[in-house]
């Protein structure tokens, strides 16, 4: 995990911050059925998702302006470990929306049947 976000830069500790509020908001919206909670839990899981595809698209650029003054025989290489570091950000991201949106989704299911 600590690798993950060394590679994944700053986007990655963005992402992970923003993971750990998106889905505690949710288990809160899931506790409390409060309305204003609802808008703040959809905003912090679509920012934990932009948060991740901006770390990825980010990473993917670098490493695009790295490899373009490198011989072409270390470019390869260098492309390789790049985009696989650019990665990261979108994996940290990826399992703290989906887990945060499944709790909303539960607690959206539950406010409906109850009114």
């Amino acid at each position: 995990m600590l690798n993950m976000l060394r590679e994944g830069g700053s986007f990655a500790w963005i992402a992970l911050f923003l993971g750990f509020v998106a889905v505690g908001l949710s288990v809160g919206y899931l506790i409390a059925r409060e309305e204003v909670l609802r808008w703040i839990c959809v905003g912090a899981l679509a920012a934990t998702a932009l948060a991740g595809a901006a770390g990825w698209w980010h990473g993917r650029e670098m490493t695009d302006m790295a490899v373009a003054s490198v011989d072409p025989q270390m470019a390869e290489e260098l492309r390789h470990a790049g985009y696989a570091e650019s990665d990261r950000p979108w994996q940290l991201a990826t399992p703290f929306v989906l887990i945060g949106g499944a709790v909303f989704f539960v607690a959206e299911q539950r406010r409906r049947k109850t009114g």
